[in-house]
């Protein structure tokens, strides 16, 4: 039913990767079709290696070194894949190299053999042997796309395969694994500037001399240079030069190959191309206008040169798609968008549970969002969706760094869109919950995140969680007051009453002052009972005095001012709760607030007469004001 062998094991490999983020056996099955193709036939079969290269990259999902029987599996899938890419490699070098076959031995038993690494240093170059140029192309796309998950099993392995590679002439594909295994090297945060400036030297010199394969080196040279700290102008202008004498001043010298790599090395000077190394074509932040210009320019010269060969016509249109592909975002959008896709990675549960199955889900979701336009239908129901998600997490302790998705939620969303900003804020309260089990992790995220969203000046704040949020924000003392430093704890009380105060004085509601009140008494009640609590629910003295002193000054004050709403219900409510708080207060510190210092003006005339109606033991120390 297929066209193609290729199109049958890119479609085998897609479903293949779909089920292994479930483990599910059937892969196994896949896998085993696959690589009995390739060893019954020796031909080429891009399909076969690319599609090796998609199951691999999904299975770096979850904790692949974990002792779960899923990740178990997931890493043994992983490495065995690797080695019929390795295996594949090893067919098309003249010779066999008997390093290869020690690496594979190594990544089967899981064990690194004596002296792996240091043999690795001291390999010779390797050559490839005739016919067999297209099929080690293939299978260095396939090992691209395995190198994010190799590095995550084993970092030692990781640069055992980049050093074979690294051994291949130029031509014949190991610009892709090189550009793979820095960017993967770069993103997790390991140190490799200096290789890559060296790389980029060794590329740049090799494109200088025009030899054979220096297509493959001028890729190198454009996707390095995008990874590298240091400044490329030099580099990335050679591109450009190389690639205009290529195209516009036809140099006849270059064979197809490097016409055709030469395209990608365009498109890669710009972003990231679809297909090597990942599927996600990002515009680079640093790229400038002009440079774009030029290559589209270049491009649309090929494309419409009836003169040219019809092959490097299409390549150079399919160049131009990639372009048009290419998200155009600036450097703090990118850098968004990876956190967010590493704090999912991050996240563990076990397979087949419900909580699995609810963070796939809003995974999904969350990176469907930004694809929808706003106020679009499909966007409203995107963001319906994530609401009920982040509802049904609530009642599950989940992991601190979780809070990773509730900042990047609350960042991203339209102002507009207060129901998923609530969401996101009841999540995070629900954290806080000291009911909350939380066994084999810590929710210290979610005190961190708590913190910094107090400690927010107050316009700030609000733009940020909206209006419908700054009751559930009120909630957050009496948990969070529990896990902070008394100095911090201080200031997140004062800061905290001020959304409630902005919420009486613009807003006319009483409902974040409700909340903030009811919490600030249990903290009260919990003190007063005379019950040694839990060592994690400890108050300081000096904090204790600090809130009794807002409850008696501060908080009067304002409600005297702004608590004249509408809503009588609630606002009765409020100055209920207020003095049930003034009763746990010692009666000395009352005293002084109520007392002769009392300044008499019109709003605390109306704050004792609302205390008055409110409380016997009130309307005592009113009648003596």
């Amino acid at each position: 039913i297929f066209e193609s062998k290729d199109t049958k094991f890119l479609c085998l490999s897609m479903i293949a990767a779909r089920l292994s983020r479930a483990a599910d056996a059937r892969v196994t099955g896949l896998i085993d079709t696959i690589e009995q193709s390739l060893l019954d036939s020796r031909q080429t079969c891009f399909g076969a290696f690319f599609g090796l290269g998609i199951i691999a990259s999904n299975l770096r999902a979850g904790n692949i070194n974990g002792t779960d029987p899923s990740d178990t599996w997931k890493r043994q899938q992983a490495e065995r894949i690797i080695c019929i890419l390795l295996s594949a490699f090893n067919t098309c070098l003249v010779q066999e190299n008997d390093f290869v076959h020690n690496l594979i031995s190594s990544i089967k038993s899981g064990e690194e053999a004596d002296g792996l690494t240091r043999s690795c240093s001291t390999l010779e170059n390797l050559f490839i042997r005739d016919g067999s140029a297209q099929k080690i192309r293939a299978i260095m796309i396939g090992l691209s796309h395995s190198y994010a998950v190799l590095s995550v099993i084993s970092s030692n392995f990781s640069k055992c395969v980049l050093g074979v590679v690294d051994k291949l002439p130029w031509g014949s594909g190991k610009s892709f694994v090189l550009y793979a295994a820095y960017k993967n090297a770069s993103d997790a945060g390991v140190p490799v500037q200096k290789d890559i400036s060296e790389a980029i030297a060794t590329a740049s010199d090799y494109v200088r001399e025009s030899a054979s394969g220096f297509g493959g080196a001028l890729f190198s040279l454009a996707a390095l240079s995008r990874l590298s700290s240091e400044k490329t102008a030099k580099e990335l202008d050679l591109v450009a030069k190389t690639c205009r004498s290529l195209f516009l001043d036809k140099n006849a010298s270059a064979g197809g190959v490097e016409k055709l790599m030469s395209i990608l090395a365009c498109c890669a000077a710009i972003g990231d191309l679809p297909g090597i190394a990942s599927f996600t074509p990002n515009i680079h932040a640093a790229v400038k206008k002009s440079f774009v210009a030029d290559i589209v320019k270049m491009l649309e010269g090929m494309v419409s040169d009836e003169s040219e060969e019809s092959k490097y016509r299409d390549a150079a249109t399919i160049g131009l798609g990639i372009l048009c592909a290419m998200i155009s975002s600036s450097h703090a959008r990118n850098k968004t968008r990876k956190n967010a896709a590493k704090k999912f990675e991050s996240l563990q549960a076990k397979d087949g549970s419900v909580m699995m199955l609810i963070l796939q889900e809003v995974e999904k979701s969350y990176s469907l969002l930004p694809t929808f336009p706003r106020h679009g239908a499909s966007r409203i129901v995107i963001t319906n969706k994530l609401c009920s998600l982040f509802s049904m997490l609530e009642p599950i302790a989940m992991p601190g760094n979780f809070s990773r998705v509730i900042e990047l939620t609350l960042n991203d969303s339209p102002s507009d869109e207060l129901e998923l900003k609530a969401s996101a804020a009841n999540l995070l309260v629900s954290q806080l919950d000291p009911a909350r089990r939380r066994i084999g992790f810590d929710g210290r995220g979610f005190v961190d995140l708590s913190t910094r969203l107090a400690k927010m000046p107050l316009n700030e704040l609000l733009t940020l969680v909206g209006i419908k949020a700054t009751p559930i924000m009120a909630k957050l003392l009496p948990n969070l007051i529990y896990h902070i430093p008394t100095g911090i704890g201080e200031e997140v009380t004062i800061s905290l009453w001020a959304i409630c105060r902005a919420d009486l004085s613009v807003s006319l509601s009483c409902q974040s002052a409700a909340e903030f009140l009811m919490g600030l008494k249990s903290i009260l009640m919990s003190v007063n009972r005379g019950e040694n609590p839990p060592s994690k629910r400890n108050i300081s003295p000096a904090l204790l005095r600090t809130l009794q002193k807002v409850v008696v000054t501060e908080i009067f004050s304002d409600l005297c001012s702004y608590a004249v709403p509408s809503d009588q219900e609630m606002t009765e409510t409020v100055w209920v709760t207020y003095l049930q708080c003034c009763e746990l207060v010692p009666s000395d510190m009352i005293q002084v607030a109520d007392g002769p210092n009392c300044q008499i003006t019109h709003a605390n005339v109306f704050g004792m007469a609302v205390c008055a109606s409110l409380s016997i033991k009130s309307a005592r120390r009113v009648e003596s004001w």
